[in-house]
């Protein structure tokens, strides 16, 4: 009863074969403790036996991360929570509190179970308080992109995934937790700008565990398994399939406008061949709401700039979402010029192999005062659009307010 809160809050689940697993992890684990100790104790007289000890206890932790994982294999192993806010986790306590009788004044017991009544109708009542933003998270996915999009009325878009790399899922180590944190049990859209990788690889496991009503591309074509699983999954689960391009517009999110400006047919032939590349034939998306908007730009390079210029005054936004993780074939100088946007986001992994962001795109930021958010240097970042203008801060919960040094 009382880990339960704590393990929900830190892993939006709940185990249900733990009881079954302790029987036998724990006993390793404390024997793995033990030898440790004894480890520690002997190496004060001989590191050489000390290495003894410790490759038995290497054993004893082999075996006891085994069997963990074997418990943890099936689906039904552990239930996925949506996690509860802060005054969901305090009226828990204090019903616990409450319950157990842990406090042995009656009185006291009384107050601590009022004021957890007090916070849980503080969590049910604030649900039905709508705020009047379009709240734009972009995710700390690594070395790629995931954006995930909430509407005034509620509903909810996301915007690519990142790869699954390094025996990791971007989507089941970031994307569905952060849906979990959120409460967000439904997406009405997943867009996937183009099938590379690092913008659609952890979409699998989105697809494959939560309730998406239409998946939208630029219907490129590409060979790979991520690409084929995806098709495969829009199928399974009966998900309503649309490419889009340029002039598109995407509809039912209230007040918010939603107008797809890439790719042009030159860029996306009708057999799903990409010319000038899959980077190029990104989904590019501009959301407008409250006379504020984003421009998602997907993978995009400089070889589209000339016809996206096309667009004119339309191209202008308040924030830019970096296109090509802000790499040195991102946006060109008069790209950035006709976007004008006051804040970049910019979507990069810790220390990437491709050294991404570009110095000299950072500097062509600088120079035009673009006030610049990374990723890599800040976490999650969240941007919200509403009628008070555009509020920026970093981490999922926005209590960081402050502009990141692009350095």
């Amino acid at each position: 009863m009382t880990t339960a809160p704590l393990i929900i809050s830190a892993f939006g689940q709940i185990s249900i074969i733990a009881t079954v697993a302790n029987l036998a992890v724990v006993p390793l684990m404390s024997g793995a403790v033990g030898v440790g100790l004894i480890a520690v104790v002997v190496g004060v007289a001989s590191a050489d036996v000390a290495t003894l000890f410790n490759a038995a206890n290497w054993s004893l932790l082999k075996a006891a991360l085994l069997l963990a994982g074997l418990c943890a294999t099936p689906d039904w192993a552990a239930i996925d929570i949506s996690l509860p806010a802060i005054p969901v986790l305090l009226a828990t306590v204090c019903g616990i509190l409450s319950a157990t009788k842990a406090v042995r004044s009656k009185h006291l017991s009384g107050c601590i179970l009022i004021v957890g009544l007090c916070f849980a109708n503080y969590f049910v009542w604030s649900k039905f308080i709508k705020t009047d933003e379009v709240v734009i998270r972009v995710l700390d996915v690594g070395q790629g992109d995931g954006i995930l999009v909430t509407f005034p009325n509620g509903k909810n878009i996301l915007i690519d995934g990142e790869i699954p790399g390094f025996g990791e899922d971007a989507g089941e180590r970031v994307i569905l937790p952060a849906l979990r944190y959120l409460g967000i049990r439904r997406l009405d859209a997943v867009v996937a700008s183009h099938p590379h990788a690092d913008h659609v690889g952890g979409l699998v496991s989105v697809l494959d565990r939560v309730e998406v009503a239409h998946y939208l591309d630029s219907g490129q074509y590409y060979h790979s398994w991520t690409a084929r699983r995806i098709h495969c999954l829009i199928e399974e689960e009966g998900i309503s399939y649309h490419t889009v391009a340029a002039g598109d517009s995407i509809l039912g999110f209230g007040e918010a406008g939603i107008v797809v400006l890439h790719p042009l047919p030159s860029f996306v032939n009708p057999d799903g061949e990409a010319p000038d590349g899959l980077n190029n034939g990104s989904v590019v998306v501009k959301i407008t709401y409250r006379g504020k908007s984003i421009l998602l730009t997907g993978g995009i390079e400089h070889e589209t700039d000339s016809p996206l210029l096309a667009w004119g005054d339309v191209l202008r936004s308040s924030i830019l979402k970096a296109a090509h993780h802000g790499s040195r074939t991102s946006s060109s100088m008069p790209f950035l010029k006709a976007v004008s946007p006051d804040w970049v986001a910019i979507s990069c992994g810790i220390d990437n192999k491709f050294r991404h962001p570009s110095p000299e795109v950072l500097a062509w930021y600088r120079e035009l005062d673009i006030a610049g958010h990374r990723t890599d240097l800040v976490g999650c970042l969240t941007y919200r659009m509403g009628a008070g203008g555009v509020s920026v801060a970093g981490h999922l919960e926005g209590k960081q307010n402050e502009t990141v040094n692009l350095k």
